[in-house]
């Protein structure tokens, strides 16, 4: 592979973790929308995706943590908290 087709790939994969990037943003903003809307199955679906596809992403999981917590949803909220525990536990500087 020539140094210009390296570039192109190389390109490819940055704008290809950019646009994800932004996707994973824009997924939060309409979490936080709808929990502001209080449409809280529509939030909790959008927060729970998010921790399913990104797992070491604390600031996900605090927040999908606080939703179940406010409605009583012990169980899943202990279960996302002790995932949490242990990714804090692997990176102190969450």
């Amino acid at each position: 592979m020539n140094a210009v087709a390296e570039l192109v790939v190389v390109g490819q994969i940055v704008r290809n973790r950019l646009e994800a990037s932004d996707a994973i943003e824009i997924r939060k903003a309409l979490g936080r929308s709808y929990l502001r809307s209080r449409q809280l199955d529509k939030a909790k679906a959008i927060w729970a995706e998010l921790a399913k596809s990104a797992p070491e992403d604390a600031t996900t999981l605090q927040e999908l943590i606080a939703l179940l917590e406010d409605e009583e949803q012990w169980d899943e909220a202990i279960a996302y908290y002790r995932q949490l525990r242990e990714l804090q536990k692997d990176r102190p500087d969450q």
